[in-house]
C-alpha cells in the first residue's frame, strides 16, 4: 500500500501554515549550506601552501641552523627577548647583509641566499620541537603582475606577524602538510601522522624604498586588490613556511617562545647575493614560471 500523502488544501490553515514555515525554513538551511560548502572550497583553494600559484615564484629550502635568543632586527647586539629557530644565514646579534654575504655559509638550497629567517621556539607540553627545515618562497602578490615587482632594499630586514598581538593575525597561519598542500587555519590543531605540522607566514608586499623602520613595521605594507598603499611599490612577496617532524603530536596544544601561538611571529634579513636574485626574478617571477627547489637552485648558482 501506497503511503497517503496530505494534501495542503485539505488542511486545517494552522497546519498548512506550520507546513509552509517548515519548507521555507528547509529551503533557507539549504541555501545556508550550499554557502557554506561554497566558502569551505574557496577557504580551502585560498589556502593552498605552496602550489596552487598564479604567478611564478622562486623556491628555498633551509635546514634548521641555531636556536637561541637571537635577532639582530629588534634585538640588534643583544640578547632578544625569547628564543628563536633560525635557518638560512649565520645569524648572530650584530648579523647585517654585508656580514651575512661575507660569512658565505647558508643551510638552505640555494648558496647565493645567505638571508636569515627566523621565527619563534614552538613547544608542547613543555618540550621543544625542533624544526625540520624553514622555507622560503618568493613570488608576485595576488592581482600584482610579476613584471611590476621589484627587488627589496638592500640590508631588508622585515617581520610578519606581531610578537604582541592579542589574538588570530592573518598573515600568519597554521596546518598539516601533506604532498606539499595544507588546508591552513589561524589556530594549530593536530596533525595525521603521515602529515607535516607547519607554521605559515606572509610578509609584507610593498615597500617605501628604505631598508628599516624604527618600529620595524612602517616601512613596508601588504597590497590590497594588487595594489600598494600610496608611496609604497610592489616587491616580492616572501612566503615562509616553518616545518616540524611529521607525527608531532598534540600540535593543537603547541605554545611559543614568545606566548600563545597568536603571538607567532617571523623575521627575515637580506642576505641574497643579487646576481642570483636578480636571474630569479627574470627566469621565474616575471616569466611567470614555478621554479621548484631544483630549478631554483640551478638558475641561481648558473649566476654566480
Amino acid at each position: 500500500m501506497r503511503p497517503h500523502k496530505p494534501n495542503p488544501r485539505s488542511l486545517a490553515p494552522s497546519t498548512a501554515a506550520a507546513l509552509a514555515a517548515a519548507a521555507l525554513a528547509a529551503a533557507a538551511l539549504l541555501v545556508a549550506l550550499v554557502a557554506s560548502v561554497a566558502v569551505g572550497h574557496q577557504r580551502i583553494a585560498g589556502a593552498q601552501e605552496e602550489t596552487a600559484q598564479r604567478s611564478g615564484r622562486i623556491t628555498v629550502v633551509c635546514g634548521w641552523r641555531k636556536y637561541g635568543k637571537i635577532d639582530p632586527i629588534v634585538s640588534y647586539g643583544k640578547e632578544s627577548a625569547h628564543a628563536h629557530e633560525l635557518a638560512g644565514g649565520n645569524v648572530t646579534p650584530y648579523s647585517t647583509r654585508d656580514r651575512l654575504l661575507a660569512n658565505g655559509s647558508t643551510s638552505c638550497t640555494v648558496n647565493g641566499d645567505r638571508s636569515g629567517y627566523w621565527a619563534p621556539a614552538l613547544n608542547v607540553g613543555g618540550k621543544r620541537v625542533k624544526p625540520v627545515t624553514i622555507n622560503a618562497y618568493y613570488d608576485a602578490a595576488p592581482g600584482v603582475s610579476g613584471e611590476a615587482v621589484r627587488q627589496f632594499p638592500l640590508n631588508w630586514g622585515v617581520l610578519a606577524g606581531h610578537a604582541h598581538s592579542g589574538g588570530p593575525q592573518k598573515e600568519v597561519m597554521f596546518g598539516c602538510s601533506k604532498n606539499a598542500t595544507a588546508t591552513l587555519t589561524p589556530e594549530p590543531r593536530d596533525c595525521a601522522p603521515d602529515t607535516t605540522p607547519t607554521m605559515r607566514f606572509v610578509f609584507p608586499d610593498c615597500s617605501d624604498g628604505r631598508a628599516r623602520s624604527e618600529d620595524n613595521y612602517s616601512h613596508v605594507a601588504y597590497s590590497e586588490g594588487g595594489a600598494c598603499p600610496q608611496g609604497t611599490y610592489p616587491v616580492l612577496r616572501l612566503t615562509v613556511a616553518v616545518k616540524y617532524p611529521a607525527g608531532t603530536p598534540n600540535f593543537s596544544q603547541a605554545r611559543l617562545s614568545s606566548g600563545e601561538t597568536h603571538t607567532a611571529h617571523a623575521d627575515m634579513l637580506d642576505g641574497w647575493v643579487r646576481k642570483s636574485l636578480t636571474e630569479l626574478v627574470g627566469e621565474c617571477v616575471r616569466a611567470g614560471k614555478v621554479c621548484g627547489i631544483a630549478e631554483t637552485a640551478r638558475i641561481a648558482n648558473s649566476a654566480q
